[in-house]
This record gives C-alpha cells, structure tokens and sequence, in this order.
C-alpha cells in the first residue's frame, strides 16, 4: 500500500469513526450510564398509547438482536449516547424485523439502529474503526464520510401507530 493509499484509507476511517464513534450504541461505557434512561420494553398491541412501528428491511439472519436508539427533536444530540431517550432491543428477523417503539407523547424523533448479531451489547468496528455490524438510520438518508443531519432522519408522530422505515446498510 502506498501512502497515498494510507493517507485516504486514514482519513475516511477517521470519518467512519466520527460518524460512528459518537452514535449512541454500546452500554458497555460506563459514561454513557449516566443520564441513560432504562431501555424500553418493545411490546405495543392493544395499548393505547403512542408509538412508533419501526420496519427494519435487510436483516440477513435470524439471530441476534436489533438495537435501536431513539432520539428526540435535538438536533446537537442526534447520533450521542446522552442525546438518546430511550431504547428498544428485539429478536432479528431475517429480510424485515418489525418494531413498535411506545412513547409518551407525540413530538419529532430520529432513530438510529444496528444489528448486534453476536449480542455482545456493543456496535461492533473492525481494526480501521469501520463497522463491522449492519446499521441503519430512520427515512434511510444517505450516509457518505459524514454522519446525517438530524432533519434526515427526522419524522414526526403525530398518530397513535406511526410507521417508520429503516434499511441496514454493511455487513
């Protein structure tokens, strides 16, 4: 590999690292303890309340678990672990899992998601900080060298059953 070749492989793996170093994923950092509401308990049918019908499309495998991080209409906090309210761990279904998501009260919220396939609690990365568990973001805005703006991934819940879609991207 010559260093040209280093110097670009250095520099989008310092990128992949930003966007998703910050995202709001492993419970496994004690700092992002603090201040980290209880994960939130995936079970809708027959409640009355508001919630978010997640489809997750791409799921290649039937093991694991979907994690998903929802993050409310802050747009400094899309994409942080002390950004997101709340969390929704299920059972991977392969091609589509599908997820409701109860909340409390209609608003603008974002989503991000991964596949922990080894269900270790952690987004997994390989050695160049790239990673190395499927990923998803809600409305499937473009991920290139830099994270989503929050407006991307935005939607608003305005009803009782609000559907939302998300398409795993990677391996």
């Amino acid at each position: 590999m010559d260093v040209r070749n280093l110097k670009v492989t250095s520099v989008f793996s310092g990128l992949v690292l930003l966007l998703f170093g910050q995202v709001a994923m492993a419970d496994t950092d004690p700092q992002s303890r603090e201040g980290t509401p209880t994960p939130i308990i995936a079970v809708c049918d027959g409640n009355e309340t508001y919630s978010i019908a997640l489809e997750v499309h791409n799921v290649r495998k039937s093991r694991g678990q979907i994690t998903v991080d929802l993050h409310d209409d802050n747009p400094d906090g899309f994409l942080k672990r002390l950004g997101r309210i709340g969390r929704v761990r299920a059972p991977a279904e392969a091609e589509i899992t599908n997820i409701c998501i109860p909340i409390e009260h209609p608003g603008v919220y974002a989503i991000a998601i991964y596949h922990d396939k080894d269900m270790d609690g952690d987004f997994d990365k390989n050695f160049l900080g790239l990673p190395s568990e499927p990923y998803g973001i809600s409305n499937d805005p473009a991920i290139f060298l830099s994270a989503p703006p929050h407006s991307a991934a935005a939607f608003e819940v305005l009803d009782l059953n609000t559907p939302v879609l998300a398409t795993l991207k990677g391996k």
